[in-house]
Protein backbone atom coordinates (compact mmCIF):
# COMPACT_ATOMS: atom_id res chain seq x y z
CA UNK A 1 0.00 0.00 0.00
CA UNK A 2 1.64 3.38 -0.77
CA UNK A 3 0.77 6.73 0.61
CA UNK A 4 -1.60 7.72 -1.70
CA UNK A 5 -4.08 5.64 0.13
CA UNK A 6 -2.69 8.20 3.45
CA UNK A 7 -3.21 11.45 1.67
CA UNK A 8 -6.27 13.95 1.91
CA UNK A 9 -7.99 14.57 -1.11
CA UNK A 10 -10.79 17.41 -2.19
CA UNK A 11 -13.20 14.78 -1.21
CA UNK A 12 -11.01 13.21 1.34
CA UNK A 13 -10.53 15.99 3.64
CA UNK A 14 -9.99 14.37 6.76
CA UNK A 15 -7.63 16.74 7.88
CA UNK A 16 -10.68 18.93 8.30
CA UNK A 17 -11.43 20.18 11.94
CA UNK A 18 -15.03 18.11 12.30
CA UNK A 19 -13.52 14.84 11.51
CA UNK A 20 -10.33 15.60 13.52
CA UNK A 21 -13.06 16.58 16.02
CA UNK A 22 -14.94 13.69 15.54
CA UNK A 23 -12.17 11.16 15.52
CA UNK A 24 -10.78 12.69 19.02
CA UNK A 25 -14.17 12.63 20.56
CA UNK A 26 -15.03 8.94 19.88
CA UNK A 27 -11.26 7.70 21.25
CA UNK A 28 -11.05 5.81 18.05
CA UNK A 29 -7.29 5.75 17.72
CA UNK A 30 -7.16 4.04 20.65
CA UNK A 31 -8.77 0.67 19.34
CA UNK A 32 -7.16 -1.91 17.18
CA UNK A 33 -7.31 -1.37 13.28
CA UNK A 34 -10.22 -3.70 12.71
CA UNK A 35 -12.51 -1.86 15.84
CA UNK A 36 -11.55 1.39 13.96
CA UNK A 37 -12.92 0.43 10.69
CA UNK A 38 -16.36 -1.02 12.53
CA UNK A 39 -16.45 1.94 14.53
CA UNK A 40 -16.39 4.58 11.77
CA UNK A 41 -18.96 2.37 9.62
CA UNK A 42 -20.99 1.88 12.54
CA UNK A 43 -20.95 5.93 12.56
CA UNK A 44 -21.84 6.60 9.08
CA UNK A 45 -24.27 3.66 9.08
CA UNK A 46 -26.09 5.07 12.14
CA UNK A 47 -25.52 8.63 12.70
CA UNK A 48 -25.64 10.06 9.60
CA UNK A 49 -28.80 9.95 8.07
CA UNK A 50 -30.03 9.00 4.47
CA UNK A 51 -30.88 12.01 2.16
CA UNK A 52 -29.51 13.40 -0.98
CA UNK A 53 -26.97 15.95 -0.82
CA UNK A 54 -26.57 19.43 -2.87
CA UNK A 55 -23.96 17.25 -4.80
CA UNK A 56 -22.26 13.87 -5.03
CA UNK A 57 -18.99 16.06 -4.78
CA UNK A 58 -18.83 17.25 -1.48
CA UNK A 59 -16.13 17.19 0.85
CA UNK A 60 -16.14 14.80 3.39
CA UNK A 61 -16.65 16.99 6.40
CA UNK A 62 -19.22 18.83 4.32
CA UNK A 63 -21.37 15.49 4.75
CA UNK A 64 -20.18 15.14 7.93
CA UNK A 65 -21.58 18.54 9.19
CA UNK A 66 -24.63 18.66 6.95
CA UNK A 67 -25.80 15.04 9.35
CA UNK A 68 -27.16 13.27 6.11
CA UNK A 69 -25.93 11.61 2.68
CA UNK A 70 -26.84 8.96 0.04
CA UNK A 71 -24.31 6.37 -0.83
CA UNK A 72 -21.89 7.95 -2.69
CA UNK A 73 -21.72 10.67 -0.08
CA UNK A 74 -21.67 8.27 3.10
CA UNK A 75 -18.93 6.12 1.17
CA UNK A 76 -17.01 9.66 1.12
CA UNK A 77 -17.56 10.02 4.52
CA UNK A 78 -16.42 6.63 4.96
CA UNK A 79 -13.27 6.57 3.48
CA UNK A 80 -12.06 10.01 4.98
CA UNK A 81 -12.97 8.42 8.17
CA UNK A 82 -10.80 5.36 7.28
CA UNK A 83 -7.68 7.56 6.13
CA UNK A 84 -8.01 9.63 9.64
CA UNK A 85 -7.86 6.27 11.55
CA UNK A 86 -4.74 5.43 9.94
CA UNK A 87 -6.36 3.04 7.24
CA UNK A 88 -4.31 2.56 4.27
CA UNK A 89 -7.32 1.49 2.52
CA UNK A 90 -8.29 2.08 -1.58
CA UNK A 91 -11.70 1.93 -1.40
CA UNK A 92 -13.51 -0.35 -4.53
CA UNK A 93 -16.79 0.59 -5.59
CA UNK A 94 -18.14 -2.26 -7.44
CA UNK A 95 -21.07 -2.47 -9.13
CA UNK A 96 -21.83 -6.29 -9.32
CA UNK A 97 -25.26 -5.42 -11.23
CA UNK A 98 -26.54 -3.14 -13.20
CA UNK A 99 -27.98 -0.31 -12.20
CA UNK A 100 -27.29 2.15 -9.28
CA UNK A 101 -29.37 4.03 -6.32
CA UNK A 102 -32.80 3.75 -6.83
CA UNK A 103 -35.96 4.76 -3.94
CA UNK A 104 -33.00 5.96 -1.44
CA UNK A 105 -31.24 2.27 -1.33
CA UNK A 106 -28.13 1.40 -3.30
CA UNK A 107 -28.31 -2.03 -2.79
CA UNK A 108 -26.17 -2.71 -5.98
CA UNK A 109 -23.14 -1.32 -4.86
CA UNK A 110 -20.91 -2.34 -1.60
CA UNK A 111 -17.32 -1.76 -0.62
CA UNK A 112 -14.80 -4.79 0.14
CA UNK A 113 -12.46 -3.63 2.71
CA UNK A 114 -9.49 -6.02 3.07
CA UNK A 115 -9.32 -6.45 6.60
CA UNK A 116 -5.80 -8.07 8.76
CA UNK A 117 -6.28 -12.01 8.90
CA UNK A 118 -5.76 -11.68 12.71
CA UNK A 119 -8.90 -9.52 12.95
CA UNK A 120 -11.83 -11.15 14.45
CA UNK A 121 -14.58 -9.41 11.51
CA UNK A 122 -12.11 -11.38 8.70
CA UNK A 123 -13.16 -9.48 4.98
CA UNK A 124 -16.05 -8.09 5.56
CA UNK A 125 -18.48 -6.53 3.14
CA UNK A 126 -20.21 -3.28 3.59
CA UNK A 127 -22.78 -0.51 2.08
CA UNK A 128 -22.51 2.32 3.55
CA UNK A 129 -25.74 3.78 2.15
CA UNK A 130 -27.60 0.89 3.59
CA UNK A 131 -28.99 2.06 7.08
Amino acid sequence: MTDQYLSPTSLLDFEAGPIQRLVADHGWMTLSQADRIGAAYDFVRNEILFGYNSDDALPASRVLTDGYGQCNTKGTLLMALLRALGVAVPLSWLHHRQGGCSAGSCQNWFIRLPLPTSSTLGSKSIMPGSG
